[in-house]
């Protein structure tokens, strides 16, 4: 074990953290290949938006599936 932990840069909020509060992710969503580091509390926002973009997406279909069902000539 080492006299220090390694400490490392959140890429969202830049603020500084050690391994444990840290999470890798894809960033590709950034335009990047290779994974990223980013803090567990940046990484929550960014799932609970997945989880709301994904609702809204699921919602959108369902609508426009009621609607042809309603009116399948339009």
């Amino acid at each position: 074990m080492t006299a220090f932990r390694r400490k490392h840069h959140c890429r969202i909020c830049g603020r500084i953290f050690d391994d444990k509060c840290t999470s890798h992710i894809p960033g590709s969503r950034f335009g990047l290949q290779e994974k990223i580091r980013v803090c567990n509390s940046c990484k929550n926002i960014m799932d609970e938006y997945d989880d709301l973009e994904a609702q809204e997406m699921s919602t959108s279909k369902s609508r426009a599936i009621s609607n042809f069902q309603m009116n399948p000539d339009n």
